[in-house]
């Protein structure tokens, strides 16, 4: 009958002799149950939770193929039996690793080759009992490996393509996307209303559009420590400290981005938007949104806008164009703080929405609305149905926005808002 392999972890002789007994906690060495009843391979745990903390490993794969290169390692005894000759050796293409911890073989190979499951065959000349052996003996080996797939990152905390998407997340949830779309939109809009070609559109538009990145990404920026006070979900920096660098980066390579676009368009359109759009809105990131001014930074970069599209052909816009935008701004201002002004409360902050109460600001957005439509009444060469129609429209918006409950206030003015722009743009 073939003798038992024992192989124990801490035995400096690697494999052992079966009738020695030892007590000792093994490798993660098992034999499939034979055929016939003979002995077989022993090793391993005897049971599924029987592992001790020092040899205790997080398995990613496993592989089945033949134990070998006992005999070949210092320290590991030759069994009198069975040897190279008995259990056939054959490299596979894969290689494994073995982590080296506490109470695990030494002799082991750590870069073992495994592959199917090995006939056992007599040496020549050695008949008798280890005839028996013939029967498919498997030495099941879990090899143990760091899979590259799953390695984790250097932080130790989540994989690697995890990290980027939570950065790109929180990149994207702290520029302000939707403002910084409708500004870059309607940047587009009067380029095209003026006349601009196509390069110039697309470069005024990638200076503007840069420009509001800037602003939207240091605004939550200066804000994270407010709005984790107010438990903001909606802003990522609130709770994510540790990309609070990544995106103070990003606004920085974003107000580089917007002052080398805004003097490619020339001298006089470049140095209007950066200072009058650019500046202004970093001012009031940094310290005009406490004050009861807040409205100015938006009242300079909405009527200014035009004048950048117009410095960029060559020309002024019409005077009226600007007063219209620069009224749409404070409207835009005064219906961005209305959600926040329990916010703003809770943290101290006496902006302009604190200041002036929820109806206060409603009647602040309103009038700025309907004195802009007003102003393109007055101004533009309306045709009277038109002209009318726009006086009702004004007056049943402005009643809403004043009078609703819920969202119909928001919607009224979104709507007036849309409502100017489309006029402006149409009689520009």
């Amino acid at each position: 009958m073939a003798q038992q392999i024992v192989v124990h972890p801490r035995d400096p002789r690697g494999a052992g002799d079966a009738s020695e007994p030892d007590e000792r906690h093994t490798t993660h060495v098992r034999t499939q149950p034979q055929q016939t009843g003979d002995a077989g391979v022993e090793g391993g745990h005897g049971e599924a939770g029987d592992r001790r903390a020092h040899d205790e490993v997080d398995p990613v794969e496993r592989y089945a193929g033949c134990l070998g290169g006992l005999g070949q390692r210092p320290g590991a005894e030759r069994d009198p039996v069975l040897d190279e000759g008995v259990v056939g050796l054959a490299e596979g293409p894969q290689r494994g690793q073995l982590r080296q911890r506490h109470g695990q073989v030494p002799g082991l190979d750590t870069a073992v080759g495994v592959q199917a499951p090995q006939q056992l065959r007599p040496r020549s000349g050695q008949p008798g009992d280890l005839r028996e052996a013939r029967r498919q003996v498997t030495l099941v080996v879990f090899v143990l490996r760091d899979h590259p797939v799953r390695r984790k990152d250097a932080a130790g905390s989540r994989p690697y393509g995890m990290h980027v998407f939570s950065l790109a997340w929180v990149l994207l949830g702290s520029c302000h996307p939707v403002p910084t779309l409708i500004v870059s939109a309607l940047t587009g809009l009067l380029s095209q209303a003026m006349g601009l070609g196509t390069g110039a559109t697309i470069l005024v538009i990638l200076a503007v559009l840069t420009g509001q990145l800037s602003i939207g990404w240091s605004n939550d920026v200066f804000d994270a420590d407010r709005d984790a006070a107010a438990g903001r979900g909606d802003k990522p920096l609130a709770s994510d400290h540790g990309h609070r660098p990544v995106v103070r980066a990003a606004a920085a390579l974003a107000l580089a981005a917007t002052i080398a676009l805004s003097l490619a368009l020339g001298a006089r359109a470049g140095l209007t938007h950066l200072v009058f759009g650019v500046a202004s809105g970093w001012a009031y990131n940094a310290w005009l949104k406490a004050t009861m001014c807040s409205w100015l930074p938006f009242l300079l970069a909405f009527g200014t806008l035009p004048q950048v599209v117009a410095l960029t052909a060559g020309r002024l816009a019409p005077a009226w164009v600007s007063v219209t935008a620069g009224l749409l701004g404070v409207a835009a201002h005064a219906v961005n703080v209305l959600p926040d002004i329990a916010d703003d409360r809770l943290t101290g902050l006496r902006g302009l929405g604190p200041r002036l109460g929820e109806r206060g600001v409603r009647l602040l957005a309103t009038a700025a609305l309907i004195a802009a439509i007003t102003t393109v009444l007055l101004s533009a060469d309306l045709p009277t149905g038109t002209a009318l129609a726009t006086a009702a429209a004004a007056a049943g918006g402005g009643v809403a926005a004043l009078f609703g409950s819920g969202k119909v206030p928001f919607l009224a003015l979104g709507s007036l808002a849309l409502v100017v722009a489309a006029l402006m743009l149409s009689y520009l």
